[in-house]
């Protein structure tokens, strides 16, 4: 869930693990940067385009893979058909563990009212929502056991971390 401090998380393990981190949430803001109908979607709660968000985050994870031998892959997949996309890029290598910051909504969106951004305002906030509840939660549940979840990512230190 968009505020449920999956970047923070994300920063201590690339550090821990001197790996790099491909944000989805980065990488959508890069592309709104250049495209106006991106930045537009953003700013209203909504999510970069499928199909170029794909194809970037395909080549992030291939120059990482190569490069520094991994990455830490934080806000995708958040969809089934993200999902299946991710593993069958990575078909040829052992699964990819999955980290659920289990945070309640509304921790959420106290977290993204104090955030100051653009994309963080009361309509978009709704949307983000209602799409993780819609798109996310339906990948969550077919993971099931596959799936690690940390309670307001107090377990992730000695979990992720192995301290």
């Amino acid at each position: 869930m968009t505020g449920s401090g999956k970047s923070t998380v994300a920063r201590a393990v690339s550090s821990h693990l001197s790996i790099p981190i491909i944000s989805s949430g980065d990488v959508a803001r890069d592309m709104a940067n250049t495209d106006s109908s991106t930045a537009m979607a953003l700013d209203n709660g909504m999510m970069a385009p499928e199909a170029a968000m794909r194809l970037r985050i395909k080549t992030l994870t291939e120059q990482a893979a190569i490069t520094n031998g991994g990455y830490v892959l934080e806000g995708f997949p958040r969809t089934i058909a993200q999902l299946i996309t991710l593993l069958s890029w990575t078909s040829n290598a052992p699964m990819p563990e999955f980290y659920l910051l289990d945070v309640p909504i509304l921790e959420c969106v106290k977290r993204l009212n104090s955030r100051n951004r653009s994309d963080d305002n009361p309509d978009s906030i709704a949307k983000k929502i209602e799409s993780y509840e819609r798109t996310t939660l339906p990948m969550i549940e077919l993971l099931g056991s596959h799936i690690i979840r940390l309670r307001h990512g107090e377990q992730f230190v000695e979990r992720v971390l192995g301290k």
